[in-house]
């Protein structure tokens, strides 16, 4: 109860049950004309966009009054979460009378329009004793909110009287940006089912409200998910390979690491910001990362350590580019850079630790606030790059700014940075931009200052190989491979981090067919071709760089690749190339954070013939039985020139456990043998042995002219067992036929 008897008479007289004309006189089309208004024609146009308005999933940026399920909030005991089939989604908050104190829930919602805004609760107050919250916005003055007892639910609009006379009701004025909202108990008993944020100040919610329009955000769901997380927790449990080891190295790196954030000085920024990149950040979010997965809050208040220390700390000295005017040239240009792979890692970390508990309002704040004035001045790095470097404009640099922007918008649940980042015209180039002008198809003009590439997939870079795959890989001309890697990695950061945000764009295609596929198989081609000789890396650096590559592929970038293969598009390209690795090559000394483990996650393997003249490892060591052997237009063609062809792939490695189906998707055509179903083959063997009649399954194929799928049982045979490590395909046991593969796909259905 609030104060005094005479205040209880004061709010009842007040706060009257508010059934006014209004509440009535909604109609439907009036509903829609009213979301139409908050929302913006701007936003509308949006939600028909090609992207199918994924990116506006959450709510639009532009508007004006924002719903709030109560048990959305980040809860702390003893407030709970409870069940009532009258309220809003059946789930209400509380603290149960008896249960404790210092009970609140925590939100975080995105102003688009600065003004001033009322706060309504539905709410459930049983009697006089259980009918008051504190109210907190922004780590401010709590707000005394009561109100008069009722034993519904009813929305009821916050007021206050901690000053000793009441505010009914209490207005906040809030900028444009990203706010906390806490509700925090005072009486144990009271209730609460949902919240409306709203700048018109003169309408009052009824029945349940509107669907929810701004959810409080979901951590972790960034780079990483519950589920993935828990996945990767019961891989190290079971003390599984790679995982085990991984973790290992990065706990036992961590539990002897001290945390030191610099001050800047004013000097040196490159010194200062690569710090900030290459030490502070990784390391913090290694210890967010060991925090899901050991549940060890030591390693959460690490992170949060780092995390605080750079947030509220000298780098709020920066305001803008104008900043480095004093730094030379060079260093200015490094600045986004280091900024933007900075704040990749910190975004990752305030995803990982947001439910930890350790974090206050006033930290969020300051949190979140130092992440908007990150997106500044990265968003003015995409400009500055472009406008003092001449022609590197799809560098490493560049995917790396759009990559900062795009995961800062994710990890603060705001549609507008993150759609900004992915397909705006507020910067010169974009994510959709770059991913066209980025990666090489056929018939395209080199790009910048590059000469002109080989096949389509590479990717342009600063330093990127201009010598075909298989080539000498000493030769000078060899180099810019670890930049491609880099490039790669960070337009893969941004399709990760939007897929656990509902938008995939690993499978977007730009106009020309561009798409982080092709990349991923092309360079595990260049990777695979080169797998022995793990000095490559160190010679594809642009002279006087070597250290560089080095030192980012000792930070593991270059895993992108296994990702986009494993996780996304199964390309045994990149599957092979990794599995063929030596030992000391698939261990990542320091694994990347962003994608812990994730890369072994396949499901099936196989070959696709993305890219034209790249034969995928198969190839015809019989040339007498085969001619016009070729892969062209997503196909791998021949004619067969006796009764017993067949192309085989060597230097594989297939754990036969893991799959159990061999699909095939081909064309089989001939005059002759029109309409005739003849016998296709599949042998293996394992190491240097022969292929032998007794590790084979076959099926019938038709000669019709057209595609036909067909599916392999290969556990018919108790021979597909252990380790293949070559195949051997007969898709005919008839010369003259014209065949043309689309895809070879070794599944388990079961796990698929």
């Amino acid at each position: 109860m609030l104060q005094h008897g005479i205040l209880n008479i004061m709010i009842a007289e007040h706060k009257k049950d508010r059934a006014t004309d209004n509440e009535k006189a909604l109609r439907p089309w009036q509903a829609w004309l009213i979301v139409g208004l908050l929302i913006g024609i701007g936003s509308i146009i949006s939600l028909l966009s090609p992207m199918e308005g994924k990116f506006w999933k959450k709510g639009s940026a532009n508007v004006s009054a924002i719903w709030l399920e109560a048990e959305r909030g980040i809860l702390t005991s003893p407030m709970l979460t409870a069940n009532d089939p009258n309220a809003s989604q059946n789930e209400f908050v509380w603290v149960p009378n008896g249960a404790g104190i210092k009970g609140k829930t925590n939100f975080s919602f995105t102003i688009s329009q600065a003004g001033t805004y009322k706060i309504w609760g539905r709410i459930l107050a049983p009697n006089d004793t259980d009918n008051s919250f504190y109210v907190q916005i922004d780590g401010g003055s709590l707000k005394q909110w009561g109100m008069s007892p009722a034993n519904r639910w009813r929305w009821d609009e916050v007021s206050d009287y901690a000053s000793g006379s009441l505010v009914d009701p209490v207005v906040f004025d809030l900028a444009t940006g990203m706010h906390t909202l806490t509700v925090i108990q005072r009486e144990d008993g009271t209730k609460i089912d949902k919240i409306l944020i709203t700048s018109n100040l003169t309408y009052t919610p009824i029945e349940e409200g509107e669907p929810v329009s701004q959810t409080t955000p979901v951590h972790p769901n960034l780079f990483f998910n519950q589920r993935e997380i828990d996945d990767i927790k019961t891989k190290i449990n079971q003390k599984r390979e790679p995982w085990m080891g991984s973790f290992s190295r990065m706990k036992a790196g961590e539990d002897n690491y001290t945390a030191a954030p610099d001050v800047y000085d004013g000097t040196d920024v490159n010194q200062y910001l690569a710090k900030f990149e290459q030490k502070d950040a990784p390391h913090a979010a290694r210890n967010a990362l060991l925090y899901v997965l050991t549940n060890d809050k030591k390693y959460a208040n690490r992170a949060k350590e780092f995390l605080v220390a750079w947030a509220s700390g000298s780098l709020h000295q920066i305001n803008s580019h104008d900043d480095f005017a004093d730094v030379p040239p060079q260093k200015r240009y490094n600045a986004g850079l280091r900024l933007s792979n900075g704040f990749i890692n910190f975004s990752n970390v305030y995803d990982l630790i947001y439910n930890a508990d350790i974090l206050s309002p006033e930290d969020h704040i300051v949190i979140q606030s130092w992440l908007r004035k990150g997106h500044q001045l990265i968003k003015e790095s995409v400009s500055y790059w472009i406008q003092n470097v001449s022609c590197h404009t799809y560098s490493n640099h560049q995917t790396a700014h759009i990559a900062g922007l795009a995961v800062i918008g994710f990890v603060l649940n705001d549609p507008q940075l993150f759609n900004e980042a992915i397909e705006g015209t507020t910067i010169p180039i974009n994510w959709k931009t770059l991913m066209s002008k980025a990666i090489y198809m056929r018939g395209e003009p080199s790009a910048g200052c590059d000469k002109n590439p080989t096949f389509e997939g590479e990717v342009f870079d600063r330093y990127r190989h201009y010598d075909a795959p298989g080539s000498d890989p000493w030769a000078n001309l060899n180099r810019g491979y670890g930049y491609s890697l880099f490039s790669t990695s960070r337009l893969t950061a941004v399709a990760e981090a939007a897929l656990h945000n509902g938008i995939d764009l690993y499978q977007y295609r730009a106009p020309q067919g561009e798409q982080l596929l092709l990349p991923g198989v092309y360079y595990s081609y260049y990777l695979n071709k080169f797998s022995p000789t793990p000095q490559l890396i160190k010679t594809t650096g642009y002279e006087g760089e070597n250290g560089y590559i080095d030192e980012v592929t000792g930070i593991g970038h270059y895993s992108a690749f296994e990702i986009l293969a494993y996780r996304y598009h199964n390309h045994s390209l990149v599957t092979r190339a990794f599995d063929n690795a030596l030992p000391t090559e698939r261990t990542y000394q320091r694994d990347t954070p962003e994608f812990f483990g994730k890369i072994f996650d396949k499901k099936e393997t196989g070959w696709y013939f993305h890219l034209n003249n790249i034969m995928e490892e198969w190839s015809a060591n019989n040339a007498d039985r085969v001619k016009n052997l070729d892969v062209k237009d997503g196909l791998l063609s021949f004619v067969t020139t006796h009764d017993d062809a067949w192309i085989e792939t060597l230097k594989i490695s297939v754990q036969t456990k893991e799959f159990s189906t061999l699909v095939v998707r081909m064309k089989l055509s001939n005059g002759v043998n029109a309409g005739n179903t003849l016998p296709a083959q599949l042998f293996w063997a394992e190491g240097n042995n022969a292929f032998s009649s007794e590790n084979k399954a076959t099926f019938l194929a038709l000669v019709d002219n057209t595609y036909r799928t067909y599916t392999l049982n290969l556990k018919t045979n108790t021979a597909w067992k252990g380790v293949v490590n070559k195949l051997r395909f007969d898709p005919v046991n008839t010369s003259g036929i014209t065949v043309h593969i689309d895809s070879i796909v070794l599944q388990n259905p079961n796990t698929s």
